[in-house]
């Protein structure tokens, strides 16, 4: 007998449903494109544990006759194509049915539906993609599915789901980008009993803002409005300002003809629009809508259709950076504009603001922030709080440099020699380059050192060993901080590690925290931007041990700090303040790298220079 065998209908419906439900968040693209299908202008969605024990959407939509409803859930039954060829042209967001069979393959599903001429609906129970029960319910017209306990026919599938909260992120996602897409219906989210959206149909997208956003956003919104000539190529939608950016990229949507897509080039296409006005790893939120011909784009090469093929994707990327630049520049210009006259001419440089060029050995002229960033953050280091510090009034308290074991970056083989033997050499500083590189001369080797990279590894070797040591800090005017919904749902649950940080945090209502007390090393630290950084953190973290989430969050948190306590690149050190640091980062573990896996130092090795002038062969 054969080893090949055929596999039941069932058994192969069950692999079948893996290319189109791999999460909750599956099950409710599904459902919620099938109630927009219909037509619906009211939608809600209910959730419990993330989707994992249920998921149920109600619409109010044109619904389905009993013998439509029997058919739904049969395999490749379909109401959107009766041919191939309508694939490459289809308006809709799926095939009705289509993704119903691959739901009830893996669930327990229960669907009612009425339409409105009908006297009363049906209700079926389905589990293993057959009918259980039926029954006549009354019900107002639209249609409920609820989908219950996924994946309990494969287990193995089951055991691969997030936690909770990663799945109802997802969720939310999904969510968000269905409330942008569709200003005229009423959506609603509940989670585990919660109402956590409630968003009322809206003009148009850009007043969605405020109701899947911050809620302070809207001032920071744009209108998009661009043609691509030549092509029936439209770029519309919402961007945010120059002022206005995230540490992620989940607030950047992208809809081909209104269908949500998941693809990374046309995020690149956005940012790049940005080029020059936000910092690096720092994003905006968008929602763009590109309008293209059907037959010109194909959505189905994906099961799920979270991706598209693009017929002429260089078009639409460049289409996608000109409509951002455009806006971006149209807003500087209009800013400009409404400006009083007499304000725009008193923009000139003042008379004041002149500073001749002064020697190091006089003068230096130190920015006011400066003192601010390394005062607290790092005690040892003596530190001149005037605007301008002389020779003179800041005596240098390190009188001779302490050996400075800077290794090179060539490999980590050679740490170990690097170290032994770099410590014993002296080094003699010679100045700096571009108020960034410290430079040095360390046994006839010219040492460059990052001065920002550098301070961000004392200071982070200095919260790692006293941060649990170092005082509290009573705040005598708490910090109110204002967090987006999502952001706010993240941190009320770990408030308490937070207070084992230091970090006294307490719920101020409407999605506002309040900073009680805090360590002495932070308080120089803008308490929000640690907040949203975290938030970020504990999204993309994937640990479910508690102990092992503590420990990732305290060192990323570390990380943080430090950087953004420490020396900016640009920032003007005096001759002391360098050599304090020169002596500190001698002080640390790891001499090679930020907390961030930068380089600290660079080396070049005399015999290197000199061969490159030509002065050794």
């Amino acid at each position: 007998m054969g080893i090949i065998r055929k596999l039941s209908i069932h058994e192969a419906r069950k692999i079948a449903a893996g290319e189109v439900v791999e999460r909750p968040s599956n099950v409710v693209k599904e459902l919620l494109e099938n109630s927009l299908d219909a037509g619906a202008t009211k939608i809600d969605i209910v959730l419990k544990d993330g989707g994992k024990s249920l998921i149920q959407v109600t619409d109010n939509g044109c619904a389905m006759s009993p013998e439509d409803a029997r058919m739904s859930i049969e395999h490749h039954a379909t109401s959107k194509v009766q041919s191939v060829d309508q694939l490459y042209s289809i308006d809709t967001f799926g095939f009705r049915g289509e993704a119903l069979s691959s739901i009830c393959a893996v669930a327990r599903v229960t669907l009612i539906t009425k339409q409105e001429q009908d006297a009363s609906g049906i209700q079926l129970e389905i589990a293993e993609s057959r009918i259980q029960s039926e029954s006549a319910v009354g019900f107002p017209t639209g249609t409920q599915i609820s989908v219950r306990d996924l994946f309990y026919t494969v287990p193995a599938r089951k055991k691969f789901l997030k936690k909770t909260d990663t799945e109802f992120r997802q969720i939310v996602l999904l969510f968000q980008a269905a409330v942008l897409a569709n200003p005229n219906v009423h959506f609603t989210l509940t989670s585990d009993g919660t109402v956590r959206y409630n968003c009322p149909p809206v003009p148009k997208p850009i007043n969605r803002a405020a109701q899947v956003w911050d809620t302070k956003l809207a001032q920071h919104l744009l209108d998009v409005q661009h043609t691509v000539q030549g092509h029936k190529i439209s770029v519309s939608g919402i961007i945010t300002d120059h002022e206005y950016s995230r540490y992620d990229r989940n607030s950047i949507f992208f809809f081909i003809n209104k269908r949500w897509v998941k693809n990374y080039t046309l995020a690149q296409a956005l940012v790049k629009g940005y080029q020059g006005v936000l910092p690096d790893r720092k994003y905006p939120s968008a929602a763009i809508f590109v309008t293209i011909i059907p037959e010109h784009v194909d959505v189905n090469i994906h099961p799920r259709k979270e991706d598209v093929q693009l017929l002429h994707p260089r078009v639409v990327l460049n289409g996608i950076t000109a409509a951002v630049k455009e806006t971006l520049e149209q807003n500087v210009s209009n800013r400009i504009a409404t400006r009083p006259a007499e304000q725009i001419s008193n923009t000139a440089l003042p008379q004041s603001s002149y500073v001749p060029a002064t020697p190091l050995t006089n003068s230096i002229q130190q920015p006011a922030s400066f003192a601010r960033k390394l005062a607290t953050p790092g005690a040892e280091l003596t530190l001149p709080t005037k605007q301008t510090i002389t020779a003179q009034q800041a005596p240098i308290t390190v009188a001779n440099l302490a050996p400075f074991p800077l290794a090179p970056t060539q490999s980590i083989a050679q740490e170990s020699n690097n170290q032994a033997t770099l410590s014993t050499h002296p080094v003699q500083y010679i100045g700096v380059f571009d108020h960034t590189y410290i430079l040095v001369e360390q046994e006839h080797n010219l040492i460059l050192i990052d001065q920002h990279a550098a301070h961000e590894r004392i200071l982070y070797e200095r919260f790692k060993t006293r941060f649990q040591d170092s005082p509290i800090v009573g705040n005598a005017f708490p910090t109110i901080i204002e967090l987006s919904s999502n952001a706010y749902n993240t941190m009320t649950k770990h408030l308490a590690m937070f207070k084992e940080l230091g970090i006294e945090l307490e719920s101020f209502g409407d999605n506002q925290l309040v900073v009680r007390a805090q360590p002495v090393y932070t308080k120089n630290i803008d308490m929000k931007e640690l907040i949203n950084e975290a938030v970020v953190i504990f999204d993309t973290t994937e640990d479910t041990d508690s102990q092992a989430l503590f420990k990732t969050i305290t060192e990323k948190l570390r990380a943080t700090m430090a950087c953004k306590a420490a020396v900016k690149a640009g920032d003007k050190l005096c001759d002391k303040q360098i050599k304090e640091l020169i002596e500190q980062l001698d002080k640390c573990n790891n001499r090679l790298t930020c907390p961030h896996g930068r380089p600290t130092s660079w080396t070049l090795k005399g015999t290197e220079i000199e061969r490159f002038f030509k002065r050794r062969t």
